[in-house]
């Protein structure tokens, strides 16, 4: 075997073996594994809670009305799916809680603040010919943008570009602090194994975690491109880990390391922005909030991981 094919084989298994200690060890911390569970969880569980009360508190759509209200218009509010309730005296049906909503075709009474009431004045205004009437605001469709569940799971993406700046850049701080950088930097492979390794196994991690997290999500809210936005996600990931590991530097817990963690931020924040607004949907972090398939991404995203991890094997070296 030539000495080249040596040392790829030699950094190969190097590869493998420090990716799989760095899985084992990161699954082995019960902060961690924490970490990635709760965001799900908690999203999950607060969304849940939120639409079973907005259901249980929602106003009906019961209308109290006289025994002698124009036929036709009783006819129109019941083609509105309104349910109808004929009352002698409708104003004090309503004010004793028996309806939400009571008219007599030209006063409206309501108890509590139900939403149907501006259909009912828009109706009495069109009725009169009155100068203005209320303007009803279409719920979104399951379709829409505004109710897709794939914006919630690009803002917890987000949650988790911070847990791959911790990862990256924690992780070598770490390390460096309690000696087990410099055994691994001894090792007779190149310096760029150990940080390819650390990228892979972090966003490994992040990206199993977030993808659950996105399908559980996607189980309450309408997630039309559930694909995508766990494609994202994880591109997302990558790019995270990969600036964490690129900024890290000389960082440690006794050198601090903010001014790296700000540096990261501000990457990540101004991807996220630049994707945002140039609708850049191959740009990892950016194409969350950009759209596209996440293929692009995810693409970027693993190019990003090898120029990130020769840049830690410069920055560790001259460290």
């Amino acid at each position: 075997m030539s000495e080249p094919e040596s040392v790829l084989s030699r950094s190969l298994r190097a590869l493998w073996l420090l990716t799989a200690s760095s899985l084992r060890r990161m699954l082995r911390e019960d902060l961690v594994v924490r970490s990635m569970v709760w965001p799900g969880l908690v999203t999950a569980a607060t969304l849940s809670v939120t639409l079973s009360v907005a259901a249980l508190v929602r106003p009906g759509r019961d209308l109290a009305v006289p025994p002698d209200l124009d036929p036709e218009l009783v006819a129109a509010f019941e083609a509105a799916d309104f349910d109808v309730e004929v009352r002698d005296d409708p104003a004090t049906w309503v004010h004793a809680g028996g309806a939400s909503l009571g008219t007599d075709g030209r006063t409206l009474w309501l108890y509590g603040t139900p939403s149907a009431a501006l259909e009912v004045e828009s109706m009495l205004r069109s009725r009169v010919s009155a100068p203005w009437r209320p303007v009803i605001l279409t719920p979104p469709s399951a379709d829409s943008e505004l109710a897709r569940g794939d914006v919630v799971c690009g803002v917890l993406a987000l949650l988790f570009v911070l847990y791959g700046l911790v990862f990256g850049l924690g992780g070598v701080a770490r390390d460096r602090d309690d000696g087990t950088l410099e055994i691994e930097l001894s090792l007779p492979v190149p310096r760029w194994v150990g940080g390819l390794a650390r990228w892979i196994a972090s966003t490994l991690i992040l990206a199993a975690f977030y993808a659950a997290s996105a399908v559980m999500l996607a189980a309450i809210l309408p997630t039309p491109h559930l694909d995508a936005a766990v494609r994202n996600g994880i591109a997302a990931c990558g790019g995270g880990v990969a600036i964490g590991l690129a900024v890290v530097g000389s960082a440690g817990i006794k050198q601090g390391f903010s001014g790296p963690f700000a540096l990261g931020m501000t990457s990540a924040t101004g991807l996220a922005l630049s994707g945002a607004t140039l609708g850049l949907t191959w740009l990892p972090i950016g194409s969350l909030f950009a759209g596209g398939d996440g293929w692009g991404a995810c693409a970027v995203a693993l190019g990003s991981g090898g120029l990130c991890a020769a840049l830690y094997g410069w920055r560790t070296g001259v460290a």
